[in-house]
């Protein structure tokens, strides 16, 4: 009877660590899926990042490739052109093409960034 007794207890722990020992394997398992999960989650955000700064890129690239910037002396031109005055010269009287936008730079006002709407209006 005291056999039996100590084969009941020595089975009851022995089922006791397999409950230990599965549960442990369960909790593992989770670990490593979420552990994946998350590193999935990572390189999808590091591909997203990458995209959004090669959209960026090709929009400034984009952008550059329709400017024009123009430098003049302040001398030879003693009253510095207006932002219309250079669009009207690179519209009508050079005919490059439509200019989207004058932008005057430098504080000394011999300096203007003319972006067209076309690239092709900047080529030579």
């Amino acid at each position: 009877n005291l056999q039996h007794g100590a084969n009941q207890q020595s089975a009851a722990k022995k089922r006791e660590r397999d409950n230990v020992v599965d549960q442990l394997r369960k909790d593992g398992t989770k670990l490593r899926q979420e552990y994946a999960q998350r590193e999935a989650d990572k390189q999808t955000e590091i591909e997203l990042e990458q995209e959004y700064r090669k959209q960026k890129r090709r929009k400034k690239e984009e952008l550059e490739n329709r400017q024009v910037r123009l430098k003049w002396d302040r001398k030879k031109i003693k009253i510095s052109p207006s932002e219309d005055s250079i669009a009207h010269l690179f519209e009508k009287e050079r005919g490059f093409g439509s200019v989207e936008t004058v932008e005057t730079l430098g504080t000394k006002g011999n300096q203007a960034l003319v972006t067209f709407v076309d690239a092709s209006s900047c080529r030579p």
